[in-house]
């Protein structure tokens, strides 16, 4: 009986392993040809990572760059090397969700599917830069690692550890919390006499402090609340300010901000109203996250019949479920103060500055257990109930009929292989105020790049005989660069073919031709 068992048990092992390692065969395929590298902090990552020199001069993402340099050991290429960050974060956090989600509601296959459907969603393959998927890496291993039959002392300093981390890696913002996190630590490891803990983890802090060039990078979130303060007054007043104009304009419309903490108590009304708007935005981006991936993720597969599957599905569900034997089992869950502390900063960082992908994606394992909870407290009707194996082999099946998965055209990664290419001959001279990007592609090209407020881009490329003019979208927050897209220039010629990248290309008449 019991060896039966311990077979039993073994193929079952064996099955979650084979269904986990297709799955990321399948993603594997389906990712690169899905990827695109828009104008995102991505290419200033990338090469501060390879250039990475210890100490840091200023605090920065220390473990992110670091973890790009240890990849830039193996993979020359900055495409190659980019897009393998890329999937190796994607999949090391697919892993840890099924991990994390199933430590909780204890169902290996609910927490594989709502972790297969995240993987595979648009919204995770599109969010840029990958950066925060290192923050997912350092909460979901945390959640994981803590155990309510360890001592205190080790699940407080497994949680600090937590924290030291994602500041290190790009958010700060957890040193709001940390302190409160590690004064307990250091409580309880006294108490339970780890006083060892408390040396290692202070001594990782140090060294994280020399390392880095600091904890917490100063004007930082004053920074990103004026952006986005300014994101909720157009909101309000439908009035747009272009990027400079919104720092001159902040305090007379906010009021005086010194220190980080008036914006707390310089205007608390108008902060509040801003608070308000990204609670609003949060709930309706957790909407957007859920859309993609329950059902934008099967457009790939069944594309405009999508709408028809999905009420398919949704009959079903009616037909199977017994309402009222499922309203009888909800139960709420235990509270978990771990798991509230590692997504508190998130959550904070939100409604103090936007509700922006990046951060709505720091919440988004908790949103999923709250989804998988829902599901567990389902009651099945026995005759409709399906297999778990038959869902896993007809999901994966569904993944292979999107098969070959095609890349729309033309994205980003082709302008950077068309400027590649155009490099390989002889040395051009490039005019542009894009440093997104221009990483990949740098070889055997002199940038010369300008002052909106200042310089003449015509008159400039004169005096620098550009070869190539190239304006992006961020360029767009400047109203001599809007003007100058609508103009004819003497001596080049527009290329139009990237245009709907929101990048603005003029070059001499001879390499008119190349970019056919």
């Amino acid at each position: 009986m019991f060896s039966y068992q311990k077979q039993n048990f073994t193929q079952r092992a064996y099955f979650k392993a084979i269904i986990i390692f297709l799955s990321i065969l399948a993603y594997y395929f389906y990712s690169f040809g899905r990827y695109d590298l828009p104008t995102t902090d991505e290419d200033v990552f990338l090469n501060d990572g390879i250039n990475l020199i210890l100490p840091m001069a200023n605090m920065g993402n220390l473990l992110y760059l670091s973890w790009i340099k240890i990849l830039s050991f193996f993979i020359s290429d900055p495409l190659k090397l980019i897009f393998t960050n890329f999937f190796l974060l994607s999949v090391i956090v697919f892993v840890l969700l099924i991990f994390f989600l199933n430590k909780y509601l204890k169902s290996f296959y609910t927490s594989f599917y709502i972790s297969l459907l995240f993987l595979f969603s648009g919204i995770q393959i599109s969010i840029f830069p990958k950066i925060t998927f290192l923050n997912l890496v350092i909460i979901l291993s945390t959640i994981i690692l803590i155990d309510s039959k360890r001592k205190k002392s080790i699940n407080l300093a497994l949680l600090a550890l937590g924290f030291l981390l994602n500041i290190y890696v790009s958010r700060p913002e957890y040193l709001w919390i940390f302190p409160f996190v590690f004064l307990a630590f250091v409580f309880f490891a006294k108490k339970e006499k780890k006083h060892n803990t408390v040396f290692y983890l202070a001594g990782l802090l140090v060294l994280l402090f020399i390392a880095a060039g600091g904890i917490y990078p100063k004007g930082m979130l004053k920074a990103n609340f004026i952006m986005h303060f300014f994101d909720n007054y157009e909101k309000w007043t439908g009035k747009h300010l272009d990027l400079n104009d919104e720092f001159i304009q902040f305090e007379n419309l906010f009021g005086k901000v010194n220190y980080e903490v008036q914006l707390l108590t310089s205007n608390p009304t108008m902060f509040l109203k801003h608070v308000l708007s990204n609670m609003e935005g949060l709930s309706k981006e957790i909407l957007i996250f859920l859309k993609s991936i329950f059902y934008d993720v099967f457009l790939s597969v069944f594309k405009e019949k999508t709408k028809y599957f999905a009420a398919a599905f949704v009959f079903y569900f009616l037909l199977a479920i017994d309402f009222k034997a499922s309203i009888k089992k909800i139960r709420l869950p235990k509270p978990d103060g771990y798991l509230v502390l590692i997504f508190l900063p998130a959550l904070l960082l939100i409604l103090i500055v936007f509700p922006r992908q990046h951060f709505v994606l720091l919440l988004m394992p908790l949103v999923l257990l709250a989804i998988g909870f829902l599901t567990e407290f389902l009651v099945w009707r026995k005759q409709l109930k399906l297999s778990p194996y038959f869902i896993s082999v007809v999901l994966l099946i569904g993944l292979t009929m999107g098969f070959p998965f095609k890349s729309q055209h033309p994205n980003n990664v082709d302008f950077y292989k068309k400027m590649k290419e155009l490099g390989q001959g002889n040395t051009l001279v490039l005019l542009s105020h894009d440093d997104f990007g221009f990483n990949y592609y740098k070889t055997n090209y002199r940038r010369f790049n300008w002052t909106p407020e200042k310089d003449n881009i015509d008159s400039l490329a004169k005096k620098h005989n550009a070869d190539i003019i190239c304006l992006f979208r961020l360029d767009m927050e400047n109203p001599s660069s809007r003007e100058f897209l609508k103009q004819n220039h003497e001596g080049y010629l527009r290329v139009s073919k990237f245009d709907t990248l929101q990048r603005y290309i003029w070059v001499k008449p001879g390499l008119v031709t190349a970019f056919k």
